[in-house]
């Protein structure tokens, strides 16, 4: 009996087959982090392109959205309407119409651009779900 006991035959096995499935969970999980990320990165940078277009051309709705979907060779993301905005101060300022007039402070204008995209990592995570719709956006001054 006690032969049996201290017997080794098989435990590197038993770990193996214990360790390898959280090892692979875990890498399978750093891939879809990093391809998440790497998506938020293009549908960001994407919309920044727009709005790149749109410090020159703040009225060519369609340019905007050319110039974003032209930023990337990947024809699965959307772009949205481009919107412009007003303020009076700040960006966070309540917007207002771009037709008033701001007492002690200047008009200022803005442009915001937001890109989405589906993703569909590897493994469905409980409470996460099957498919994420990604979003980059941006805003920028134009006037």
């Amino acid at each position: 009996m006690l032969r049996l006991w201290n017997a080794r035959s098989g435990s590197v096995a038993a770990e193996f087959a214990v360790v390898v499935p959280v090892l692979v969970l875990l890498l399978v999980g750093i891939f879809d982090y990093g391809w998440a990320v790497g998506l938020s990165t293009k549908l960001n940078s994407a919309a920044r392109a727009g709005l790149q277009y749109a410090m020159k051309h703040p009225t060519d709705s369609a340019g905007i959205t050319y110039a974003a979907q032209n930023a990337t060779s990947d024809t699965t993301m959307t772009v949205g309407a481009p919107a412009l905005f007003c303020t009076c101060g700040s960006s966070t300022a309540t917007p207002v119409p771009c037709t008033s007039t701001c007492a002690g402070t200047t008009l200022r204008y803005y442009v915001s651009l937001t890109t989405t995209q589906s993703y569909t990592p590897l493994v469905s995570y409980p409470g996460i779900g099957g498919t994420i719709t990604m979003a980059g956006s941006a805003v920028i001054q134009v006037q």
